[in-house]
């Protein structure tokens, strides 16, 4: 068997963990509905906990999530303010983008680690501007031909 990261990764791999995510470095991104090398859709699911419990210093930036319910239009989207204690659904095929938020990232049934796709350069590209996007990663590694998960 494969481990996580390995080439044929078709396993999912249960997986928690605490993040803090920073809008200046946070990928817009899915998790496709058809996982790459197989095993079952990644689900995610944001429990959103209280910076200054863990002495993290914020600078009152205010956490929320983009979400874009629908791939094939990226101009739709979706701003949700966050706060501690809100618990964020998050299914596969849906892109989204944490910003400024501290969170625990759960993954149903498991991480995956080569279905994690994304989405800047195409919202850019196919939303002409008229959605937010990272400009700083444009670029990214893990960028994917949308078409061939549509």
């Amino acid at each position: 068997m494969n481990g996580p990261g390995e080439p044929g990764d078709g396993v999912n791999w249960i997986n928690s963990h605490v993040v803090n995510i920073p809008k200046e470095t946070s990928p817009s991104h899915f998790h496709p509905l058809r996982p790459v090398n197989g095993g079952t859709p990644q689900t995610e699911m944001y429990l959103v906990l209280e910076p200054q419990t863990y002495r993290l210093n914020t600078s009152n930036r205010k956490a929320s999530l983009v979400a874009f319910p629908d791939l094939g239009d990226l101009r739709r989207y979706e701003r949700v303010p966050l706060e501690p204690g809100m618990f964020v659904f998050i299914p596969p095929g849906t892109g989204h983008r944490g910003l400024d938020v501290f969170v625990n990232v759960l993954t149903v049934p498991g991480f995956k680690p080569h279905n994690e796709l994304y989405l800047d350069r195409d919202i850019l590209e196919r939303a002409g501007g008229h959605a937010p996007y990272n400009e700083n990663l444009l670029d990214a590694k893990n960028y994917a031909r949308l078409e061939d998960f549509l």
